[in-house]
This record gives C-alpha cells, structure tokens and sequence, in this order.
C-alpha cells in the first residue's frame, strides 16, 4: 500500500472518529419495532365467483403502499413515541406477490400504525410482478370524474365471464388514502399496538380487489359482476365490445332506459339473486376502493383521503 492512501485512510478514519465525538449521545430507551407487510387475498391471486355466478380473474393488481408511520392512538394524547417513519412507496402485482415487506418502523407506547395507498413517488420501490416502466405508468398524472391531475393509485386489469360471454375490464384509480384504525370483525384492534422496547410486532396488510365487486360498501353485500356486464356499451348506445371501461361506469345513471334494456344478452332474467345493481364510479370510489386494503382477517380500516402532500 502506497505511503499517500495510508495517509489518506488515516484521514478519512480521523474525520469518522472526530464527527462521532460531536454528535449528541441518543439516551432514548431502546425502542420496539412494528414490520409491515403486504400479501393478495385469495381472490385476488386467483379469482373467484361472484355471488350471481360470473367468474373473475384478475391479471394484474397494480398497487403501491407505503409511508408507514406511528401516530398516536387518540390524537394529541402523546401516548405514542415515534422514532422512525419512511418516506416512500413500494408498488407491487398483487397477482405476483406472495408477502413482502412495505416499511419497518420503530418506537414505544401506545401507538397506531398507518400507511398511506398513492401514486407512487420519484423514490418509489419496485416489488413483485412489476416494472420500470409499470412505475412510469403509475406516475403519469391524469383526470377522471373523480380526480384532476393525479396519478394512478390502482390499476386492475382482467376479466369476467359466465355462459360463455366474456367482459374485460383495465381499470385505473386515481385517489389516495392514509389508512389507520384497523380491526377485527369483532372490534378488536390489530393497527393499535402497545410497542414496547427490543420487542418486534408485525402488521399483514391484505390487497383485496374482489371489493370492486361488492354491490355496497359493507361486508355483508354480495358480490355482483352481471350489473357491470349489462354497462359494456351503455348508456351511449354505441354498442357492447367486450369491454367494461370507466368512462361507462361513470355516466351510467339509475333511469328507465337502463332498467327496459335489463335482461340484457349473457344475462339471464331470474338467474340473479337480486335486481339489477346500479354499478357507478361513485360507489367504486367512495365505497368500494377505500376496503382494497385491510390488515389480515379484519373488517374494514379508517381510509382518508389524502393528496400526496
């Protein structure tokens, strides 16, 4: 080893030694840690039937999570001590995805988890299943009925079919949430979490899409794909084409002419276990697309919507 990079090893060792010296000393208590990880629901990872016979399979479930944080249970009471939090979301296929880590985080007390589903950042990680040009995709800012300028939050992208009659669909979803306030059926919490020092805690966050199917925004509504399927082509008249587009959700409107066209061909009169659905893009949006996520064997979480800033 030359005399000049002994010199400047020396130096650099030096410098480590002199910036260690100043910094303060971190007396906090050792701290606990919560990890969070994600995983598809059955039904997301391989299709299901819906509650009036169609089955649906998913492609691709394009979603990213992150900024992970720990909050106080009850706001303001300081009952949580937060030591760490990350900054950045990782987008996943959830029909490629088995469990995966999304962020760890650490600190002590009483403290609830929370995490936020959004278009993915300029930091973005790439999970399971997907792409640079898949997070490209998710960071191109768009409009829809519900949202101005945003990027995509969810894409999903598959079919359904029964009797032979098959509907595609390649839905993207444009608004984001912070969720917190997860619990069981029963109530029990399971994002409230009493963290105490050297003491690792993990939260399984499950991706639900089969929840864009539900005729209403509660547990106990069935799960309809015949009221989407009489949408292809409705209410513009132009004809259906096999595929069920946002854009069809977003007009369809409760009104006699949509309700003289029902049966439509591919669905049978008195083959549904309940009238004809209205499927619009409010209820995807203010109902359905805030249960997508949900911790492990729980109810439904606290979803608020939140811009990226």
């Amino acid at each position: 080893m030359s005399l000049g990079l002994r010199h400047g090893i020396a130096a650099a060792v030096g410098a480590g030694v002199l910036l260690a010296a100043c910094l303060p000393p971190d007396d906090r208590p050792v701290p606990g840690s919560v990890l969070v990880t994600a995983e598809p629901s059955d039904a997301t990872k391989n299709g299901f039937v819906t509650d009036d016979g169609w089955t649906v399979d998913f492609d691709r479930v394009l979603l990213a999570l992150g900024d992970v944080d720990l909050e106080d249970v009850v706001e303001g009471s300081g009952s949580c001590n937060a030591y760490s939090e990350t900054h950045y979301e990782k987008l996943f296929d959830f029909t490629e995805v088995e469990r995966e880590k999304v962020g760890l985080v650490y600190g002590l007390g009483d403290c609830s988890v929370e995490y936020r589903v959004r278009g993915p950042g300029e930091d973005a990680l790439l999970g399971s299943g997907v792409s640079q040009a898949d997070l490209e995709s998710m960071r191109r800012a768009g409009s829809d009925a519900y949202t101005d300028g945003d990027r995509v939050t969810l894409r999903v992208q598959g079919s359904f079919s029964r009797d032979g009659v098959v509907k595609r669909f390649d839905w993207s979803f444009r608004r984001s949430f912070e969720v917190s306030g997860c619990a069981t059926a029963d109530g029990e919490p399971q994002s409230a979490m009493d963290l105490e020092g050297e003491v690792d805690r993990t939260m399984r966050v499950e991706v639900r899409a089969e929840e864009l199917f539900r005729v209403q925004g509660n547990d106990d509504a069935p799960f309809d794909a015949g009221g989407l399927a009489v949408m292809d082509g409705l209410p513009k008249g132009d004809g259906a084409d096999g595929e069920v587009t946002l854009d069809e959700l977003s007009t369809l409107s409760k009104n006699d002419d949509f309700l003289s066209q029902w049966p439509v061909e591919g669905v049978a009169e008195g083959d549904l276990s309940m009238p004809p659905p209205v499927f619009q893009l409010p209820l995807m949006y203010e109902h359905l697309l805030p249960r997508v996520t949900r911790a492990v064997g729980g109810s439904a979480c606290e979803a608020e919507v939140r811009g990226r800033r």
